[in-house]
């Protein structure tokens, strides 16, 4: 036995991806929307940045696919499930945001009313959620995968979710809570990729990492 360590940790460094899903319609620039919880599939860049991140991460030696079940993170799954033989797993907690009644405005027109709700997070926009209801669950789900790899370092899984959530991620390294604006995508582009790694000492960092 380690002294008082518990049972489930491991001092043994441990590492695991997130991956932004492919690209979508309302995506490209000139035509950005917000997409929220609706559900629009891939273009066919998307398509190709989903085939990409699969390529990429089969190098890396993924052992785990977990999704948001939104279409354009499932289709995105489904493209690295096909390159690496590796069956998904999806999460409704791997979700973004659900602006409700700000889905579907273009970027622009939606962002003094997206930072109201980020500045005041307990306030629920129409047919959506609170952001601190977004901010906890995606904190869970993330910390969720944490305890997973450093119970069974050896693994290495990769969430395919959102840029909310990978842009939030730094939020929880930081302990900051919910109450600032969000800056989204924070160069996280379709297809991009995140690396998560735990070292010996249970510390976390991120990187971000070029997808050719």
């Amino acid at each position: 036995m380690r002294g008082s360590q518990e049972p489930w940790t491991s001092s043994v460094p441990a590492t695991f991806y997130l991956a932004r899903h492919g690209e979508t319609p309302e995506d490209v620039p000139g035509n950005e929307k917000i997409t929220g919880w609706r559900d629009v599939p891939l273009n066919a860049q998307g398509r190709l940045n989903a085939k990409r991140a699969g390529q990429f991460l089969k190098r890396k030696g993924i052992t785990h696919i977990l999704s948001s079940t939104s279409e354009r993170a499932a289709q995105t799954a489904d493209f690295i499930a096909k390159e690496t033989g590796l069956k998904v797993v999806e999460s409704d907690r791997f979700r973004s945001w659900n602006m409700g009644a700000m889905q579907g405005m273009d970027v622009e027109a939606a962002k003094p009313f997206l930072t109201y709700f980020e500045k005041n997070p307990d306030c629920k926009p129409p047919n959506g959620e609170k952001f601190n209801t977004f901010y906890n669950r995606f904190k869970d789900a993330f910390y969720g995968v944490v305890s997973y790899v450093r119970r069974f370092p050896a693994s290495r899984p990769v969430v395919v979710t959102h840029s909310q959530g990978m842009d939030i991620i730094s939020w929880f390294l930081k302990g900051i809570e919910p109450g600032k604006t969000l800056e989204f995508g924070e160069g996280i582009p379709p297809g991009g990729v995140m690396e998560v790694n735990i070292d010996d000492t249970g510390k976390i960092s991120t990187r971000k990492l070029r997808v050719n």
